[in-house]
């Protein structure tokens, strides 16, 4: 649809905002001191996506990760690390707090709200971040594949 609504109005400029940025944004709004934030999308099948920013930037782009690597992940972090998002509640209790790391876990809103998503396009169109394109983030590879061996279809 809103590729549709930019076909018939090539005056409007498109801004996309992922959910990551969505809750990172979240994350600035309510920790002022840390070094690192980790916004998750639960990915179901004990899978997560995450993407870590700095205050910033985004640092990479998600990353798709099983829950048990996601405590690894994050324990090979250092400094004062902030987290929020969907699925967090399958591994925030394995993560090691020591002398170099500490966790904040913010887990009031695992899911994007609308309003902050506003907040997050004002916040790129003042920052001039408009996209030509909007698609979406495809981060795991498609379940469904086409298949290299040869087909042998028999018709009655």
């Amino acid at each position: 649809m809103a590729k549709a609504i930019l076909l018939a109005c090539p005056q409007i400029k498109p801004v996309s905002v992922s959910n990551f940025d969505t809750i990172n944004f979240r994350i600035r709004q309510q920790v002022v001191e840390y070094d690192l934030s980790v916004a998750f999308v639960n990915a179901f099948r004990d899978e997560i996506y995450l993407q870590p920013f700095s205050k910033k930037e985004k640092i990479s782009d998600p990353i798709h990760l099983s829950n048990n690597e996601v405590s690894d992940y994050l324990n090979q972090q250092n400094g004062k690390i902030v987290i929020a998002g969907s699925g967090i509640d399958k591994f925030c209790f394995s993560l090691n707090h020591t002398n170099n790391t500490s966790f904040t876990i913010l887990p009031r809103f695992a899911y994007p709200d609308s309003r902050f998503i506003c907040r997050v396009a004002h916040q790129h169109i003042v920052q001039g971040k408009e996209n030509n394109i909007i698609s979406p983030i495809y981060i795991r590879p498609p379940d469904a594949k086409i298949s290299t061996k040869p087909q042998l279809f028999v018709s009655h």
